[in-house]
């Protein structure tokens, strides 16, 4: 290990990991340390609405024999050879060296330093400290912190310049148009593609401009609870879902077997009665959405059939665009239209893109779970499905992909 301050990046991941796990405030470093910390990053202008401020820094990645103790990891059973020793080792630190993300933000004189998206120290300003907890980790901060103060200094432009072309694509964000990432990885296309015929993909394209929830006002005079439990039938066999089943369940017996299960009292409802539907509709129905997630899954990867009534009119609308229930969805929507059943379709345009590889996904950085990142993306609409950078295909999707310029790091 290098002296304080100079740590390579196996040594760093120690005390980062430590740090992390004990950022409260009764693991907060010296109050020297990070007072110290703290001033060099308020040498960096605030950025963005939530008055942080952010850098990158790097770390050597050492030799192997910097990484762990091979003899240990063959005693532990971890590895069988060397061979597999140089792949872990290789599998944790693929480049030379390794980037991080660090952020800075205070708030009431408490200050919060991040290492990659994650709280790393929490340290109250105002509670003098004598405590060395995550010292050394703040001096190596600290050295890494004032590096780049003195490199923007001298020559900010080529700063800015070695960042973006060294910079880990770990760390950035991207994105790649999905019929080229096809080219790249066969099994997403073949996920798409295997169960279509051209002519799906054709009537599909007509749904998509027919049925769109954005501008379709498909209307159904009248429903009932066996109506809707029927429509969800006709969903699920269009999937197979139950076509390995000995004994075939009623449309209910379906829906109660794929469904979220928070029905609300939907299972209850008399079959053939529009009234009683109707009813139900007014006063039971709105729990959550629950009862119209007629397959199950997360926030983001379960498909919903809303029923919608408005003027004395009913609306169907089918959703679920995650690119994990892509095809089913577009199975769905095929058999409802083919079956006269009025429906309208949310995101139709974007699944149509996405099914004929036309839109893009985006690539967001390591430290980022790909859901729920449209914010980050605000001037795409075309990107509705996330990605990391995957170590088997990282080369490739690193060529063909566009990433974004980095945000200028200036001195305050």
């Amino acid at each position: 290990m290098k002296e304080i301050g100079h740590f390579l990046a196996p040594q760093a991941d120690i005390l980062i990991g430590n740090a992390q796990h004990l950022h409260h405030r009764d693991s907060q470093p010296s109050t020297e340390s990070v007072e110290r910390l703290a001033g060099e990053l308020k040498k960096l202008k605030v950025q963005g609405d939530d008055d942080f401020r952010s850098l990158f820094i790097e770390a050597d990645r050492g030799a192997i024999e910097d990484y762990c103790n091979f003899d240990e990891f063959m005693e532990e059973g971890l590895v069988e050879n060397f061979e597999d020793f140089v792949e872990m080792w290789e599998g944790e630190y693929p480049d030379e060296k390794k980037w991080y993300r660090l952020t800075f933000s205070e708030y009431q004189k408490v200050y919060y330093i991040a290492v990659d998206g994650k709280m790393t120290i929490q340290a109250d300003a105002t509670v003098f400290s004598e405590s060395h907890n995550n010292d050394p980790l703040c001096d190596w901060l600290y050295g890494k912190v004032r590096q780049t103060v003195e490199k923007l200094t001298v020559d900010d432009e080529a700063y800015h310049s070695y960042i973006e072309k060294n910079l880990s694509k770990r760390k950035r964000f991207g994105r790649i148009l999905r019929s080229d990432y096809w080219t790249i990885n066969k099994d997403e296309e073949h996920c798409f593609h295997s169960g279509f015929f051209d002519e799906d993909i054709r009537r599909f394209k007509f749904i998509s401009e027919t049925c769109d929830s954005k501008t379709a006002k498909n209307k159904i005079s009248r429903i009932n609870a066996g109506d809707f439990f029927d429509y969800c039938r006709i969903c699920y066999e269009a999937n197979g879902y139950f076509s390995q089943s000995k004994k075939q369940p009623d449309a209910r017996g379906m829906y109660l077997a794929m469904a979220d299960g928070r029905d609300c009292g939907l299972r209850e409802v008399i079959l053939d009665s529009d009234e009683e539907f109707l009813r139900w509709y007014k006063n039971e129905s709105h729990c959550g959405g629950h009862p119209w997630e007629i397959c199950r899954g997360g926030n983001s990867t379960h498909i919903s059939l809303y029923v919608h009534h408005d003027e004395n009119e009913w609306m169907l609308i089918l959703a679920g665009s995650s690119r994990a229930r892509a095809v089913e969805i577009i199975k769905m929507a095929l058999a409802l239209h083919q079956n006269n059943i009025p429906f309208n379709l949310r995101d139709a345009e974007a699944l149509y893109r996405m099914v004929t590889g036309a839109d893009y996904i985006g690539i967001v950085p390591e430290y980022v779970t790909p859901r729920y990142c449209h914010s980050l993306f605000p001037k795409e609409d075309r990107i509705i499905d996330f990605m990391n950078l995957y170590f088997e295909d990282e080369a490739d999707v690193i060529k063909k992909a566009y990433w974004y310029p980095l945000d200028k790091i200036e001195l305050a």
